[in-house]
């Protein structure tokens, strides 16, 4: 319930935004079972030159990216397409049990068959067309494009290109199988050359999109994977090692910022939410949520969260003060301090907050700059929050010329003396009687710190 509430809060802050979207076509290529060591989890990138290269500068990509579900190839393309996680034979003879975003494109939108494309890698794939669920099903399923060589990309890409060139799909999905059919098959030389095919592929399609004249700036590219491969033995996949859950996601798009790096972590179910919006339809059925960082929202900041315990405030004025919507990544309460520590859910500008995360991560929030802010402060120690921009302790002054304070104290991991507050942190400083300490970061205050 909460995710769901979390969900339509996101939904409603993202409605006005997107309603002015330029993307009126995704693509989604999903490379078959490549694993994130391979990937972005490999420093040098030396199999996907292209794609770290080239591509990543153009978009946003995602390092904790995760299959939660099956790690088979049916199962992992039918989450991504459903938005919710299916557990399907993988054999072919099964389908998704929960509509597709062909489905729904189709049913809400009107949207013809031809405007609905899924280009096989596998031929086994051709389920991903439409689901079985009583209220969609194959009258609002996807064309089909089969093929005779399964495994190799570069038939792939000539399919894609036919598609393209031919209907222009608003909606699209293919399947690069042939890294996963070299890593069943071995060596390991053959997994990575199939590999790097793939990321040349890649890099291709974006270029086709972008001299197409009726997808150049209109056209978001999503890339994935279906599933990595076992973590110690690159020839198989399946269960739930780190290997076979942990995959790749990039976008790019005219609505995704640029050359970002998003380490919240998200899963394939989060796709088909994401990309409904920018198409403007709705997944009714799924449970996956949209991710925030595939927008560019005016007045949305991201700021660092560090692994383990942070000192928070909020930076900006939101629509919201609930911590949950606030800071949705955290694993533990807010606490504040007035003597004692005390737990809180509803935050306010001005204070500071101690909160524990997990893995460092880039969070979001949305809103605007706070430039000035009074704090009410008490005699002892006090937790306050900053600004939305970088405060000079010049720009600090306090409302009777009889408050002295300390020195400013951060955390990143051990306390430090702050000559700057930074935007989205909390800092310790002590006074010695109640008062206001003014921050204005407009201008130096002619005011003076008493120190």
């Amino acid at each position: 319930m909460k995710k769901i509430f979390l969900t339509a809060c996101i939904l409603l802050l993202l409605r006005g935004v997107l309603l002015s979207q330029s993307t009126q076509n995704v693509v989604i290529v999903v490379i078959d079972g490549a694993r994130y060591t391979e990937t972005f989890g490999d420093p040098a990138h030396q199999y996907i030159p292209n794609i770290w290269n080239q591509l990543k500068p153009l978009g946003t990509i995602y390092t904790s990216f995760y299959n939660d579900g099956i790690t088979q190839t049916n199962s992992g393309h039918a989450s991504i397409l459903t938005g919710t996680w299916q557990s399907i034979l993988n054999d072919g003879s099964e389908l998704p049990h929960k509509p597709t975003i062909f489905e729904y494109h189709r049913k809400e939108r009107n949207s013809p068959a031809a405007e609905n494309y899924v280009v096989l890698g596998k031929t086994k794939l051709d389920i991903l067309s439409h689901s079985d669920h009583p209220d969609y099903g194959a009258s609002y399923g996807a064309t089909v494009d089969t093929t005779n060589f399964q495994y190799d990309d570069v038939y792939t890409l000539e399919n894609v290109k036919d598609v393209i060139a031919t209907y222009h799909p608003r909606l699209m999905i293919t399947n690069l199988a042939g890294t996963d059919r070299a890593g069943h098959d071995g060596p390991w030389l053959n997994y990575i050359t199939k590999l790097q095919r793939a990321d040349s592929i890649v890099n291709a399609l974006w270029n086709l999109i972008q001299t197409d004249q009726s997808y150049k700036d209109k056209t978001t590219l999503i890339v994935t994977n279906d599933h990595g491969r076992h973590t110690t033995d690159f020839r198989s996949h399946g269960d739930g090692c780190d290997g076979c859950r942990h995959i790749t996601m990039l976008i790019i798009g005219p609505d995704t910022p640029i050359d970002k790096i998003d380490s919240t972590r998200q899963t394939q179910i989060d796709i088909a939410p994401s990309l409904a919006q920018l198409l403007k339809f709705h997944t009714l059925l799924a449970t996956g949520t949209i991710i925030p960082s595939a927008f560019i929202i005016p007045g949305m900041e991201a700021y660092r969260m560090e692994q383990g315990w942070n000192l928070i405030s909020i930076p900006r004025q939101t629509s919201t003060k609930d911590k949950a919507l606030l800071f949705p990544t955290a694993i533990s309460p807010a606490f504040i301090y007035n003597g004692s520590y005390v737990e809180k859910e509803t935050l306010e500008t001005g204070v500071g907050y101690w909160m524990k995360f997990g893995p460092e991560h880039d969070l979001f929030i949305t809103g605007y700059d706070l430039h000035a802010d009074t704090i009410n402060i008490e005699e002892g120690w006090n937790l306050v929050g900053t600004l939305g921009v970088p405060v000079s302790l010049n720009n600090i002054s306090v409302s009777t010329p009889d408050i002295t304070l300390s020195d400013f104290f951060g955390f990143n991991g051990n306390y430090y003396t702050a000559d700057t507050l930074l935007p989205c942190r909390g800092y310790w400083v002590k006074a010695n009687r109640s008062g206001q300490l003014f921050l204005d970061a407009s201008t130096p205050l002619n005011r003076e710190l008493n120190k």
